[in-house]
């Protein structure tokens, strides 16, 4: 290969980012993109892999300015996708060496504010670090927490300290490395290990995501031993952000088995008996929320559903589609967890394409229930309801919840 400097590339921004997704679990929906840098060849124009450019750039003392330009160029290949959908998160990868001038400098916020992206929707992967740099590690965790990024510990499963790690830092994502635990010779200590890892995940309020997936078979395991989220090659390769928009629809991304594994592996025969019990609950919130008033909307389901412990989230919206108040989250459910990870979703948010939504007011039903899901903040199945109400002084809007299907079935086996 022809010679080059990594001051060259530096100077002159030959560096490329593409974007790779991560998606839900739960039917399939987009919530963030990873950013992955590859530099150009400033003289043949050939593709440089990452590894080989931060060995070359380590010999010439240029890791922390390289990791700087491909943060700054990562902030900007994001930019059109926010605008698209200001709901995905961007994971970014962050090198060891990068980190204490990012702790002196405010240089990520300042990235974000030069590119008019909230901190709330970047996620910093720390990956490469060892428990020596501790210290180092929770001044950074602590500067940048506070600022409103997420922090995530890359590579659980690549080597065993990234288990402390997890109890140590308390992320608020991880991502597990999945071929890593397939290298593991025997079959009984590669699934105690993740389970063990994911275990500890949820016990503190932790998002999963399974890295690195590359069949059906990893896809399965992953969201069996509870992963919420996949990420890889199976679901999708990485793609030039280049100022386009990321897909919408899953199924274009997915092979169709695929699909199917992790649509249907989990849903559970709708059985009629429940269904009714559903809809008789649902009334009876109807005449219940006719006292609720809207100035004190949370509070008042705070107490109304103190005794129903099967919802798990509610919230208004109103007759255009807007959500109009904040949501209401069963505290069991969410524990530590962040409920802007876990798309929990404050007022202003529109509805307007949501079922919840449309199959009321473009129908003649007065009451929709979907198919029972998989929930991201429980891990278990799940069914969305909306229903028409009004509030004290004949307020109308749209009453939301989301009802953990199998807390319901014991809750009406004790009450019937």
């Amino acid at each position: 290969m022809t010679p080059y400097t990594i001051s060259k590339i530096i100077r002159e921004e030959k560096i490329e980012i593409d974007l790779q997704l991560i998606v839900a679990r739960n039917q399939g929906f987009i919530t963030g993109v990873e950013a992955l840098a590859r530099g150009i060849h400033p003289e043949t124009g050939e593709n440089l892999t990452p590894g080989k450019m931060f060995r070359r750039a380590r010999e010439e003392q240029l890791s922390v300015d390289l990791d700087l330009l491909c943060v700054e160029k990562a902030f900007r290949a994001f930019k059109p996708t926010y605008e698209f959908n200001n709901e995905t998160l961007l994971f970014i990868n962050l090198n060891h060496d990068c980190i204490p001038y990012c702790n002196s400098s405010g240089f990520l916020s300042a990235c974000a504010a030069m590119c008019h992206l909230p901190t709330e929707n970047i996620v910093v992967d720390l990956g490469d670090f060892s428990l020596s740099d501790y210290d180092m590690i929770l001044k950074f965790i602590s500067i940048h927490r506070q600022k409103g990024f997420y922090i995530c510990i890359d590579d659980v499963g690549k080597d065993y300290s990234n288990i402390d790690k997890i109890i140590l830092i308390n992320p608020d994502m991880i991502k597990i490395n999945q071929p890593m635990l397939e290298k593991l010779h025997y079959d009984n200590y590669r699934n105690n290990l993740y389970k063990y890892a994911v275990s500890i995940a949820h016990d503190m309020g932790v998002v999963v995501i399974a890295s690195d997936i590359e069949n059906k078979a990893m896809l399965e395991n992953a969201f069996n031993n509870g992963a919420q989220y996949a990420q890889g090659y199976y679901i999708s390769r990485p793609h030039e952000a280049n100022g386009g928009r990321i897909p919408t629809d899953i199924k274009a991304l997915i092979p169709q088995d695929g699909l199917d594994l992790f649509l249907t592996s989990k849903k559970v025969e709708t059985n009629r008996h429940i269904m009714t019990k559903i809809i008789q609950f649902i009334r009876s919130m109807v005449e219940r929320s006719k006292e609720w008033q809207l100035e004190n909307i949370v509070c008042q389901m705070i107490e109304t559903y103190k005794d129903y412990s099967f919802v798990e989230s509610s919230w208004l919206v109103d007759m255009e589609g807007i959500q109009m108040s904040e949501a209401y989250v069963n505290p069991q459910v969410l524990g530590m967890r962040s409920s802007t990870i876990f798309h929990v979703y404050k007022s202003g948010r529109s509805y307007q394409e949501k079922d919840v939504y449309r199959q009321l007011v473009d129908t003649v039903l007065d009451t929709w229930i979907t198919k029972p899901y998989v929930s991201l903040l429980s891990n278990q199945n799940i069914v969305g309801t909306s229903t028409f109400i009004k509030l004290e002084g004949e307020v109308e809007c749209i009453l939301c919840m989301n009802i953990n299907y199998s807390k319901f079935q014991q809750y009406t086996s004790i009450t019937t």
